[in-house]
């Protein structure tokens, strides 16, 4: 690849000093890690759209919940996706939310694979798997590395 002056292009002497600014230097374990936290926020948003469809369908015992419910997994989506651009970009500082909320989702997938349902507990198990591999992700070193400051 020739030698480019153009911003934002990754040039063939470029060795990736500056975080977040050539892609093909960023380790394989970050992409996968922000696969998983893009693919958590898709089910935080379909999950926001299954119970305001709820909501509005009058199936809710409370419609107050439900407005609560659909506002914070619209918002958990929003502050993962931020998190992820801050890892992209080389910065640490999306790593801390990030995790936090590994944790909270295995709490979650752990309640739903003892509900006892088979749609809960494939869920639970889908949900606890991924909160798994993004947070042994995280803490890798190549991952550590590419995302400090």
């Amino acid at each position: 690849m020739p030698h480019t002056d153009q911003p934002g292009r990754p040039d063939d002497d470029h060795d990736g000093d500056q975080p977040g600014t050539d892609r093909r230097s960023s380790p394989g374990g970050l992409r996968a890690l922000l696969v998983g936290v893009v693919l958590e926020a898709l089910v935080l948003a379909v999950a926001a759209v299954v119970v305001a469809v709820e909501a509005i369908g009058g199936g809710s015992d409370s419609i107050g919940m439900s407005v609560f419910l659909v506002v914070f997994a619209l918002g958990m989506a929003w502050v993962l996706l931020a998190a992820g651009r801050v890892l992209r970009a080389g910065r640490r500082g999306g790593r801390s939310v990030i995790m936090t909320w590994q944790i909270f989702q295995a709490v979650v997938a752990v309640s739903m694979l003892t509900s006892g349902t088979a749609g809960a507990v494939l869920g639970g198990a889908a949900l606890l798997a991924l909160a798994v591999a993004v947070a042994v992700l995280l803490l890798t070193p190549a991952v550590v590395k590419a995302t400090t400051d």
